[in-house]
């Protein structure tokens, strides 16, 4: 979490309502054998959690106190401003946070011009007819080019109107004097 984010949610304590279950992986190993701590990564103070490719940032003051290797994960992780949960229980485990399954979701190619320009062609009507006052974009951490969807999304509605705008050449005819 970037700092002002972790400032604002510093004091924000969520409880589950069960004790928290950390299982990040099915298999013959022990998640502590494949996670780890570092205390040393520039863009996060207070340190990082590393689990296989996965790199989460952890809050200030998660790795104090903490001697135990044994309950060392799931203490750190229950000292976040996020919660892993396993893929496989989201179905059984969705609440006022969780109100949708991720796995039932498909992903949309909208780095693709046409793709983009399809999917969102009833959104930007309503933006150019005035039906909406702006829009609300999720996640877009999660696309490809998250920067380009956005400064694409942003010019949309510009440009759309631009090309419906009439030019000179669709002027009437001035009359003749």
């Amino acid at each position: 979490l970037g700092a002002p984010l972790a400032e604002a949610l510093a004091d924000v304590r969520v409880e589950p309502a069960s004790p928290l279950s950390v299982r990040l992986r099915e298999s013959a190993g022990s998640d502590a054998d494949a996670a780890h701590f570092r205390e040393d990564e520039p863009k996060a103070p207070a340190g990082v959690l590393r689990y296989f490719d996965h790199v989460l940032p952890l809050a200030d003051g998660s790795l104090d106190g903490i001697d135990d290797p044994a309950v060392r994960i799931a203490e750190v992780l229950a000292r976040q401003h996020y919660e892993l949960r396993f893929w496989r229980d989201e179905q059984a485990e969705l609440n006022y946070r969780r109100f949708f399954a991720v796995s039932t979701l498909a992903g949309v190619r909208v780095e693709v011009p046409a793709v983009f320009d399809e999917a969102h062609a009833e959104i930007l009507r309503w933006v150019r007819e005035g039906l909406v006052d702006g829009l609300r974009v999720d996640h877009p951490d999660g696309l490809v080019d998250p920067g380009g969807y956005l400064d694409r999304l942003a010019a949309a509605p510009a440009a759309a109107q631009d090309a419906a705008a009439p030019t000179m050449d669709d002027a009437a005819p001035e009359a003749a004097a």
